[in-house]
């Protein structure tokens, strides 16, 4: 989330829960555990250094092998684009408007055309920090933003970020109703997964058809990941003629990341039902900042319900002193929740974030 102290004006809301950043520069400290860590492989996937203008020259010593800068209005986008040119390396670009400056854009068909100009300069960035909140209020009304705009605006960059095909980072914060509501409308011609039947069907015909080759192919692949190819094949390549059910598919980002993910252990089951063409494309990421104040037990059954392959890690933090610890202490988490090692955690968290980024490709 972004810091309630911000830059571009004093407008800016505040979140009834915020938390002092200031508060986490003295509560993180240096671990020895760190040392052992192999950096390379870490990823800040979500982070708001680009609020402290002054503090972007200490990226380049950072111990992650790269930050994923979010800009969440257009007075930020120049800064994040700035420092990506600067540190090629070191970040990863998103522009977005952040649900919480959605009402500061009552023309989202001009916002929308700002954004899109920042996505095609840089075609290697993505889209966020985008979403919903139904819990931050004005900082001078203290009304809470209004849900239907919102929507709108978040509707329309899931829109831009499907047509340019960039990922999104999503801000969702007592809002996953009206969130699963809006995803489960745009699952609604998505071809769907196959039965245990069909993919049985599947298997003889190809067998019937090459049956050397199709022997040689079970024998040497497990059920599960020859199920999931078959279920891929005829998803992608037997619905080819029908292009109302594909053309669904064009309404989504490539990757989707659900950034502190605090939704209901419900809400992630629900999302992993999609068909398989769509729940593939969800990420979910954990921070120390936020996910850290939930009740351990709690915390934990939530990272470990999520699919291996789909957990991130970040500091969601504007202060690059403080950004490295941050991740570690994400690291952790995700280590304990899962039963892995430390290396083991890094591997895997590493694995899945230069998945997410290859989305771009």
């Amino acid at each position: 989330m972004p810091s309630s102290a911000r830059l571009c004006s004093d407008s800016a809301p505040f979140f009834s829960i915020a938390v002092s950043w200031l508060w986490l520069s003295v509560h993180f400290t240096k671990n020895h555990k760190m040392e052992g860590v192999d950096w390379s492989q870490i990823h800040d996937v979500h982070c708001h250094l680009v609020e402290r203008e002054e503090s972007l020259p200490l990226i380049e010593t950072l111990k992650c092998n790269r930050v994923w800068l979010m800009g969440t209005r257009p007075c930020e986008w120049p800064l994040v684009e700035q420092s990506g040119i600067k540190f090629p390396q070191k970040v990863a670009m998103a522009f977005g408007i952040h649900p919480w400056f959605a009402h500061e854009f009552q023309d989202t068909d001009d916002a929308i055309a700002q954004l899109r100009t920042y996505l095609v300069n840089q075609p290697t960035s993505f889209v966020g920090e985008i979403g919903l909140d139904g819990i931050a209020t004005h900082a001078d009304t203290k009304v809470k933003y209004d849900m239907d705009h919102q929507l709108r605006m978040f509707a329309a960059q899931m829109k831009l970020a499907a047509e340019l095909q960039r990922p999104v980072s999503v801000h969702a914060v007592g809002c996953f109703g009206k969130l699963e509501s809006y995803f489960m409308e745009l699952c609604k011609d998505v071809p769907k997964d196959l039965s245990r039947k069909e993919k049985e069907r599947i298997r003889r015909s190809k067998l019937e058809a090459d049956p050397v080759s199709t022997a040689i192919s079970t024998t040497t692949t497990s059920t599960a990941s020859t199920t999931a190819a078959e279920t891929m094949e005829l998803q992608v390549s037997a619905q080819s003629n029908n292009n109302a059910m594909h053309s669904s598919l064009n309404a989504w980002p490539p990757a989707i990341m659900l950034h502190s993910y605090s939704g209901s252990p419900e809400t992630l089951r629900n999302i992993m039902r999609y068909p398989s063409l769509v729940s593939s494309r969800f990420y979910f990421s954990f921070s120390h900042f936020v996910n850290g104040r939930m009740a351990f037990e709690k915390l934990q059954q939530r990272i470990a319900q999520v699919p291996d392959d789909r957990i991130l890690i970040e500091s969601d933090l504007n202060d690059p002193k403080v950004v490295d610890e941050a991740c570690f202490k994400a690291l952790e988490m995700v280590a304990n929740a899962k039963g892995w090692s430390l290396d083991e955690a890094t591997k895997r968290v590493g694995a899945n974030a230069a998945r997410f980024l290859g989305r771009l490709l």
